[in-house]
């Protein structure tokens, strides 16, 4: 079975068991909120008889302003609220009535969306550089001129997917709404190369590039066999990452909604338009993999021989986080459309690992022909900060576009370059000391029922 297969069944059994959770979660908040049923009550809202004046928008109503025209109201309208929607004589609670504000949560709301993202660079480090023989003979020492960095590769943007599935759970003593979340995102994947390549020297004899593991000494008196002495270099860099989060929102109910009379003589009610806010606390694991691989390729000309030399550094490294999170978000809300900030904080651990594989040969002159193979694992502590901005608009009273723009740091990051050693005894020791800076698009829609 693939690894892409393997992650798909992962991510399918992970998202169902969430499910089931927040469905069993819920159910205990719905007891709960029975309890208070009898303490609840409908917010009732008069229509003013003619000749009664204008109405008093921007009061909050309460139910000492019902009379005689509004009973009547409702009563003509056979058990039906004035949009429509169902009328009972015995709510449960405020939202039985028009079922339109921030005074009615829903009981579950799910968000499905395309994220596009692009990701930093590497921190710059020369890997490959290329011997100036004229320049050399000048100086009266070996000179070299860069050729090829980890800054070479470029990352573009690229597509994945975003879902967050929620359930209204309960309302507390406090006016307010508790929701469970849980929040995917991933399927992310990067991919880029670079390469150099160099000149023939001293007669078409070898190559002219040479690599970190023999730039600082003498070029002419030592050679390290497949990397240095090359016709080519070339860099290639992948790297993918995946998010799962299990939240619990909390979001204050802070006004009460309003009844507006629309142009077609019908009553709606909306919520006040303002800023509103919610917290969130949970659970976290982000999952960032990485591969690089450095290779070298030349060719060495002794009459009437011609040898092949070859290098290849292969590192991959894996990140998996694991942290508590919390957040928050600020929305400017009006009436058929949103806008505002989130942001989210995250204390992880990173259980991180890399293993590191040089091959080299084909040089039978060569002084050293580097062939080993490293390995290293350590926890270390990392940390997500996120930051967007948001909106949206209603298409429907249960259905929205909405679209964003995020940012997000994560540091304490083993990177698959930076484990790269050129060091006559590298040791192997994992640096986890990387910080990667992703940010894109977001966009797609809000579906409430």
């Amino acid at each position: 079975m693939s690894k892409t297969a393997i992650m798909g069944k992962i991510i399918w059994f992970t998202s169902k068991a969430l499910l089931v959770a927040l469905m069993t979660w819920g159910s205990v908040g719905l007891a709960d909120e029975q309890v208070f049923a009898g303490q609840m009550h409908l917010e009732e809202i008069p229509t003013p008889a003619p000749g009664l004046g204008a109405i008093p928008w921007e009061n909050d109503i309460d139910e000492g302003y019902l009379d005689e025209d509004m009973a009547a109201a409702l009563a003509s309208h056979g058990g039906m609220s004035l949009d429509g929607s169902t009328y009972s004589e015995h709510p449960i609670g405020p939202c039985d009535f028009l079922s339109k504000g921030v005074c009615c949560p829903p009981t579950w709301y799910t968000e499905q969306q395309i994220r596009v993202l692009t990701r930093n660079r590497s921190r710059g480090r020369v890997i490959s550089a290329e011997y100036l023989p004229d320049e050399s003979a000048l100086a009266g020492q070996a000179v070299t001129s860069g050729r090829l960095s980890t800054k070479s590769i470029t990352f573009n943007a690229t597509e994945g997917y975003y879902t967050t599935i929620g359930r209204h759970l309960w309302r507390d003593s406090e006016n307010r709404d508790h929701f469970g979340e849980f929040t995917f995102w991933g399927l992310h994947s990067w991919d880029d190369w670079a390469h150099a390549s160099g000149r023939r020297l001293f007669g078409g004899t070898v190559g002219s590039l040479f690599s970190p593991f023999d730039l600082t000494l003498n070029v002419l008196d030592t050679s390290v066999g497949g990397f240095n002495w090359s016709d080519t270099h070339r860099l290639s860099y992948q790297s993918s990452i995946h998010n799962w989060e299990l939240n619990s929102r909390i979001r204050p109910r802070i006004r009460k909604d309003r009844l507006v009379l629309q142009p077609n003589g019908r009553w709606r009610r909306e919520e006040r338009p303002g800023a509103h806010y919610s917290f969130l606390y949970g659970f976290r694991v982000v999952s960032i993999a990485e591969r690089s691989l450095f290779q070298a390729r030349g060719q060495i000309v002794s009459d009437p021989d011609v040898f092949n030399a070859f290098g290849d550094y292969h590192v991959r490294t894996g990140n998996n986080l694991i942290g508590l999170q919390i957040g928050g978000d600020m929305v400017y809300r009006y009436n058929k459309w949103s806008w505002g900030f989130r942001g989210k904080t995250a204390a992880m651990v990173n259980a991180a690992h890399h293993i590191s594989r040089v091959r080299s040969g084909g040089d039978p002159f060569a002084d050293i022909l580097p062939n080993y193979t490293l390995k290293d694992s350590r926890s270390d502590v990392a940390a997500v900060i996120e930051f967007g901005v948001t909106g949206k608009y209603m298409i429907t009273p249960h259905f929205w576009l909405n679209a964003g723009y995020d940012l997000m740091w994560v540091t304490g990051l083993a990177l698959a370059p930076e484990q790269m050693d050129f060091s006559a005894r590298p040791s192997g020791h994992l640096n986890t000391g990387g910080t990667v800076f992703y940010h894109g698009l977001t966009a797609g829609f809000e579906w409430t029922f």
